[in-house]
């Protein structure tokens, strides 16, 4: 009879020796029936483990440190730059009080995220959602969205 193909334990699944690594020494597997002898396969020490998820955890405060001295200056200006320029315009513009500027500025930065652009003439900007547009977005969620094989 011809040996079941989808029987993984078949000698005829796969009979080329393969090269199993662990932490004591180089095992070859001669048989798929070696796969699941499980005393051949050891864990990493925790020590090692440990060392390398503490490399891992100070590569990440390192460049997390990086990146705080790289961009809070910049943050900064900008913030004090805004405050500037609100103030500027509540002294030459007295009808406005801070609570309205404040909550037209909300309504900017709301739109913004939405994507419109508040400065531009309504009339004549088109939607973001145009039908080219929104094929790219659905044929992103489809090739993207869903349940791995793996």
């Amino acid at each position: 009879a011809p040996p079941d193909l989808l029987d993984p334990k078949s000698a005829a699944h796969n009979s080329k020796p393969r090269l199993s690594f662990s932490a004591a020494k180089p095992v070859v597997l001669n048989s798929p029936e070696d796969e699941y002898d499980t005393s051949r396969f050891t864990v990493m020490r925790w020590k090692t483990v440990s060392v390398i998820f503490f490399l891992v955890v100070l590569y990440l405060i390192v460049g997390a440190l990086v990146f705080r001295a790289l961009e809070q200056p910049h943050e900064s200006q900008q913030k004090l730059a805004i405050l500037a320029e609100k103030l500027d315009f509540l002294s030459l513009h007295t009808c406005v009080n801070s609570s309205e500027l404040e909550d037209l500025v909300k309504q900017v930065v709301s739109a913004i995220r939405a994507g419109v652009n508040p400065t531009a003439n309504s009339s004549n900007q088109t939607s973001l959602w145009d039908l080219s547009s929104s094929f790219f977005f659905a044929g992103t969620v489809i090739t993207t969205i869903g349940e791995s094989a793996h």
